[in-house]
């Protein structure tokens, strides 16, 4: 049986590819505000496949913005803050929009809100 793959862009940042923060992708040159769309787009159809365990996720994500948003305001409008919160903004600012690629990968890989919340919220581990 042949596996279900999507066609992503991936991103480069910090010196490689990071598939954790690849989005769906039909191909033509990235752009930091197309690639935010994207991610907020994907971010929607997970947080709507199951608010409840997203809205967990959010919690568990500890403190700063990322705990606050699910508090402050409905389902819908947890994709777009996320995004908006200041540590997204800076692992968006270092992505390198050029260097990212395509890829094809199953589908799996890239529907882990876990994994993409984890990414964006990177600069508050230091």
């Amino acid at each position: 049986m042949a596996e279900d793959l999507v066609k992503v862009w991936v991103p480069y940042w910090e010196g490689g590819l990071h598939t954790s923060l690849a989005v769906p992708f039909n191909g033509g040159q990235m752009t930091r505000a197309i690639y935010g769309d994207l991610l907020v787009w994907d971010m929607e159809h997970l947080i709507k496949a199951d608010p409840l365990a997203a809205k967990r996720l959010l919690e568990v994500m500890g403190q700063g913005a990322f705990s606050e948003v699910c508090t402050a305001s409905p389902p819908e409008a947890w994709a777009i803050q996320v995004i908006q919160c200041d540590s997204a903004n800076i692992v968006l600012k270092e992505i390198d929009y050029e260097r990212g690629g395509l890829d094809m990968v199953p589908r799996e890989d890239i529907e882990s809100l876990w994994q993409l919340l984890e990414q964006l919220r990177y600069s508050e581990w230091d």
